[in-house]
This record gives structure tokens, C-alpha cells and sequence, in this order.
């Protein structure tokens, strides 16, 4: 399968027939389409999976939530590991590796953070991908940790998403 590319994939599949060569093209994923699934998503059409079926997740988006209504939201590639590094940190008071024990210094310890109910929201293998899926997600969750992304892209995000999008991973529809 070769990656379609407008009027060169064309071009190129007429002339391998040429020489009986079959071609099949393949679609990538454009960034609308990751936004479109993630609207869905972010207003309450699609639900996120439970962390408990997917420890072992790889290439995740995932959010941890607090108990003041909060939410982390963050990618990686080895989610079971990266949530143990998590709970490692918060239990070690380790502040300048992390920005959950940040918030719940900030919130004076009015906030515990829920690792229990952490979600994988998506999965994704392209990296860049990833991390337009993690500004995504973080913006449309109204994380707390999205001061990284640009403040184009969250104007831009947060339009396309709409301006009553609500915070639907906290509580699971059962």
C-alpha cells in the first residue's frame, strides 16, 4: 500500500498498472479527521475506556482526574508505566517532575487525585498525531496542564469544539 497524495498517487498507480503491478492506496489520518472524532468525544458522543481494561495501553492519550473536578491530560507511549511514575511522584512529594504534585500544592491539598479512575481517551502510533490529540483532549477536558499549548491553538481548538462543550470524562456513563 503506498500513502495517497493528491494527483501523485494517481499518476503513479496508472503507470505501475502499465507493468501489472497492483497498487492499493492507503488514507492517512488528516488532523480534521482527529478532530472530528475528538468533537464527538468532547461532546458526550463517544466514551473513553476505563484505565482497568487497558493497563498496558501503548501510544495513549489518558487523563487523570482530581477530586476538585480537575483533570490531567497527557500522552505517552507506555501508559501502565508512566501512571506507576505518576503515583510515584505525588506519593514522594516530587515537585519538580511533576505537575500533578504542582496542583495539589497549589490547591493547598484540597485536591487528592483520583488515580483509580484514570481513562485512556484515545490511541494513537504517530507521535506528532499524539500530541495534537493531547492538546485537544486538554483543552476540551479544560485540563489543568495545557499552558504548553499555544494560545492560537486553544482559541482555534475551543472555537471548533464549541463554546458549550462540557467535561464528560469525569463520570462515566455505566
Amino acid at each position: 500500500a503506498i500513502p495517497h497524495l493528491n494527483g501523485i498517487t494517481e499518476r503513479l498507480k496508472r503507470d505501475l498498472k502499465k507493468h501489472q503491478i497492483k497498487t492499493f492506496t492507503q488514507h492517512s489520518k488528516s488532523i480534521g479527521s482527529i478532530l472530528i472524532k475528538t468533537k464527538l468525544i468532547a461532546r458526550n458522543k463517544l466514551g473513553a475506556k476505563k484505565k482497568d481494561s487497558t493497563v498496558f495501553a501503548k501510544n495513549a492519550i489518558y487523563g487523570i482526574p482530581g477530586k476538585c473536578g480537575c483533570i490531567y491530560v497527557r500522552e505517552t507511549e507506555h501508559f501502565g508505566r508512566r501512571h506507576k511514575q505518576h503515583m510515584s511522584n505525588v506519593k514522594y512529594h516530587r515537585v519538580n517532575e511533576s505537575e500533578i504534585v504542582q496542583h495539589l500544592l497549589i490547591s493547598n491539598s484540597s485536591c487528592s487525585i483520583q488515580f483509580e479512575k484514570s481513562l485512556i481517551f484515545d490511541r494513537e502510533e504517530n507521535k506528532h498525531r499524539r500530541k495534537v490529540l493531547e492538546a485537544v483532549y486538554s483543552i476540551a477536558n479544560k485540563s489543568y496542564n495545557n499552558k504548553r499549548i499555544c494560545n492560537q491553538w486553544k482559541a482555534s481548538i475551543s472555537k471548533w469544539i464549541g463554546e458549550n462543550y462540557q467535561v464528560v470524562f469525569l463520570e462515566q456513563k455505566q
